[in-house]
């Protein structure tokens, strides 16, 4: 036994100058992929556990684009399907596990689930912490809608012979983003009105605050009025607490021409700041434009 013991050691040992004698010469020139192979030896060749040598190798990775003066790429893309495959329980394991590893700087983790089965899945044990804990993972959500609202519909459009022309395209430029597009001045004072409304811990803001930047570039709004941007951010900051239950009533009042409120309720009192940023001037449609929108980056779907 111990002339094993002597021997991983060595074996260690050895693995561990290999791996030094690599970073130096990797230091002196190479490209991206020369590091990312020295890296993997190391990591590989020296982790304890499968777990350990993951974790490694992305903290390394997100350290590497952090410091890297540009011959490295500024963000990474996870996308990650087919977790319904997987019984619920261990579909929410992986995206625990998913989200402690990836949960870095440069990475974006894009993942396609059921919320609501997630959800149950991470409260198995403590139903009252599942939103938190899915919260913590998912920090934007955007909801697909059923993909087939009428299967008649949808079995006739998959037997029809002809395929329908596709509409011309608007036309984009690659190299303009609208999620770069600056907020207006009436936007930021929006935000800012409208922070303390979304249950005041620093995630809820962060979570609202990301919402919104990303909703706002909804192709849906181009051109839209300001009383569709004050909407979406009222839905969104009331998103998640006890009085976005009441935006589904409020845009059903709106449908039929209807506006009425309790002004001290938080909800009151929210759309009042809403109103506040932007002007007296909403109309209904451009409301419920904006409501719209909100429903589609809502959590609760």
């Amino acid at each position: 036994r111990r002339v094993d013991t002597l021997a991983r050691e060595a074996e260690t040992a050895a693995c561990g100058a290999e791996a030094a004698q690599l970073r130096a010469e990797t230091r002196q020139g190479g490209s991206l992929s020369d590091h990312g192979a020295a890296l993997a030896r190391e990591l590989f060749g020296l982790a304890r556990t499968p777990e350990a040598a993951a974790e490694g190798f992305f903290a390394k990775l997100s350290q590497g684009m952090a410091e890297s003066t540009g011959t490295a790429p500024q963000r990474m893309l996870f996308a990650i399907d087919g977790l319904d495959r997987l019984p619920p329980v261990e579909a929410g394991v992986f995206l625990s596990t998913a989200h402690r590893l990836l949960a870095r700087t440069g990475f974006v983790m894009l993942v396609a689930l059921e919320r609501d089965q997630i959800g149950a899945a991470l409260g198995e044990f403590d139903p009252a912490l599942a939103a938190a804990r899915l919260d913590r993972a998912v920090h934007l959500s955007y909801d697909l809608g059923p993909v087939a609202p009428d299967p008649a519909d949808l079995a006739g459009r998959l037997l029809e012979a002809r395929v329908a022309e596709p509409a011309t395209p608007l036309p984009v430029d690659p190299s303009q983003s609208a999620l770069d597009r600056p907020l207006q001045p009436f936007e930021m004072e929006l935000v800012r009105r409208l922070a303390p409304f979304t249950g005041g811990t620093p995630r809820s803001v962060k979570r609202f605050v990301t919402a919104y930047r990303m909703a706002r570039a909804d192709p849906r709004l181009l051109q839209a009025a300001a009383g569709s941007f004050a909407m979406l951010a009222l839905a969104l900051a009331l998103d998640g607490t006890g009085a976005g239950t009441e935006v589904a009533g409020f845009d059903a009042d709106l449908a039929v021409g209807r506006l009425t409120m309790d002004q001290a309720s938080d909800f009151g009192r929210a759309f009042g700041a809403a109103v506040s940023a932007t002007g007296p001037e909403l109309g209904s449609a451009d409301m419920r434009r904006g409501l719209a929108v909100a429903h589609s980056y809502s959590r609760r779907g």
